[in-house]
């Protein structure tokens, strides 16, 4: 089955400025308390009796509450459903959890995969706030919050002949924002898909400390080598969290 690469319709939705979708519809329009089974998501419409569109939702089935999404809210996904040969069967390979967060819920959303690279949306119940893509063509690896719940770090990785490189995204949980994740003792970035990282920890509200191999230069030997040694090497960087967002 061929599925839509999301890049296209990133580049799509970016120069014509459909991120902002309609202005009175939420991107999660309808969560409740559930006692169904997991299952399936499912494609819904219903007809507009007074302009006779036809409104899409995608209603996701979690453990203890169903969620209801709005793709008139969503841009990016409702593209790439448009784009897939069979939407159905896109829909149901889409997988939807809920991430065990104080104070607010914040909810993962996996589509569009591709050999066990997958693109990734995020959302939250608040009404002004509109689901963010954090990723594409990657694969989830885990996610880290801060002490105080204020911001979310996201772990995506892509393996490259073996070699699993990964990614960070920030996100302000109180702005609902990518933030940048800055490193102070160099201006060179360690987190875009540029070397392992094999353990993210929080050494203050606002600072990360990255674990890495040591490597003199990464390449797929050189990882190899290190990854099947019996006295392995790490190295260290602090990255600190910039309350500038990368949208301004």
């Amino acid at each position: 089955m061929k599925y839509i690469s999301l890049a296209f319709f990133i580049c799509i939705i970016f120069l014509f400025g459909l991120v902002a979708c309609s202005d009175n519809n939420d991107a999660i329009i309808k969560k409740v308390e559930s006692a169904e089974e997991v299952k399936d998501p499912v494609l819904i419409e219903e007809v507009d009796e007074k302009d006779e569109e036809v409104d899409q939702y995608i209603e996701f089935f979690l453990e203890d509450e169903q969620l209801t999404i709005n793709l008139n809210r969503v841009a990016i996904l409702d593209y790439y459903l448009q784009g897939a040969e069979n939407r159905e069967e896109a829909i149901r390979n889409m997988n939807m959890q809920r991430l065990p967060i104080e104070e607010q819920p914040v909810y993962l959303l996996e589509f569009s995969c591709i050999n066990d690279r997958c693109s990734y949306l995020i959302f939250n119940d608040n009404e002004s706030n509109a689901a963010i893509l954090l990723a594409d063509v990657a694969g989830y690896s885990n996610y880290y919050v801060s002490p105080n719940n204020e911001n979310i770090i996201f772990q995506f990785i892509r393996e490259s002949q073996n070699v699993p490189l990964s990614h960070l995204v920030s996100i302000d949980l109180d702005e609902w924002s990518v933030v940048s994740l800055i490193m102070p003792e160099s201006d060179d970035t360690i987190i875009e898909y540029t070397r392992p990282i094999l353990g993210v920890d929080w050494i203050n509200d606002h600072e990360i400390r990255i674990k890495s191999p040591k490597l003199d230069e990464l390449t797929i030997q050189s990882y190899r080598s290190w990854n099947e040694s019996e006295e392995k090497k790490y190295e260290h960087h602090t990255m600190i969290i910039s309350k500038k967002s990368n949208n301004d």
